[in-house]
């Protein structure tokens, strides 16, 4: 059992960061298993010219690269929308834990995080609520 909530909090931030390096960890094995297809396509065609060769090698060497991998993660995956999501729902999560185990003075603060996370979470349903409104008139 968890002595105090920074214990929880201390937790559940250990938590999401080992799945984050996990989510990682995986999306970079799927990348290099890509690469090595690719890899053993290209070496049974035995057609290929050197310039194509070429060119595999060093797109290979770029994906190898943990920078390589970091950056094509971030880019793929980190979208303006999706970051909003991840820290709307932070807030909500915390502002909930921290009325749930707060004292009655955190209750306040804890309502305040709930509704800032709803509100971010729920404006692009909103935005496209009234965008389909404007649109039928």
């Amino acid at each position: 059992m968890l002595a105090s909530s920074e214990d929880f909090f201390t937790f559940m931030f250990v938590s999401m960061a080992f799945a984050g390096v996990m989510a990682f960890l995986h999306y970079r094995h799927t990348e290099r298993r890509q690469c090595l297809q690719m890899v053993e396509l290209a070496l049974r065609d035995p057609k290929l010219d050197a310039a194509t060769r070429e060119k595999l090698i060093s797109a290979l060497e770029e994906r190898g690269t943990l920078g390589g991998a970091w950056r094509t993660w971030f880019r793929e995956n980190l979208t303006p929308r999706r970051v909003f999501a991840g820290i709307a729902w932070m807030l909500m999560v915390a502002g909930g834990l921290t009325v749930a185990f707060g004292r009655g003075f955190d209750a306040v603060p804890g309502i305040v995080m709930m509704s800032i996370g709803l509100g971010v979470l729920a404006l692009p349903i909103v935005v496209r609520e009234v965008e389909r409104s404007a649109v039928r008139r």
